[in-house]
């Protein structure tokens, strides 16, 4: 039986991509610590996200806090607003440059799956 493959969904395919952190920033959170020399490897400028989100960056000795927005309960409104950001800024992992079939059983998302895990630049 073929069940849809939904990005947002139960099934939440996007969780088995971004998990290679040699390679990319796998996602923005309430609250993330990055090490400094971890953001250099990967192109990622901070100060562009917050131009975007209303987070507030941290200097620490070792690294930086960044806050996308004032409370964790705050997620949802700001939900759409970071995938955008990602979908742009280098260095991060974006879900909406996965392109998945609409209609898939499991079998085929593994499949779909491990195909664009190669690809990935």
């Amino acid at each position: 039986m073929k069940q849809p493959l939904s990005i947002d969904g139960v099934q939440q395919c996007h969780a088995w991509f971004g998990r290679d952190f040699s390679r990319y920033v796998p996602g923005l959170y309430w609250l993330n610590y990055f090490e400094a020399g971890y953001l250099r490897e990967r192109g990622v400028d901070l100060q562009e996200i917050i131009r975007v989100l209303p987070g507030k960056l941290t200097n620490l000795q070792n690294g930086i806090v960044l806050q996308l927005y004032e409370k964790p309960s705050d997620w949802q409104q700001y939900s759409s607003q970071v995938d955008d950001v990602l979908s742009r800024a280098n260095g991060f992992f974006s879900r909406r440059r996965v392109v998945l079939p609409p209609v898939t059983t499991l079998r085929e998302v593994f499949d779909v799956s491990a195909q664009i895990d190669k690809q990935w630049p």
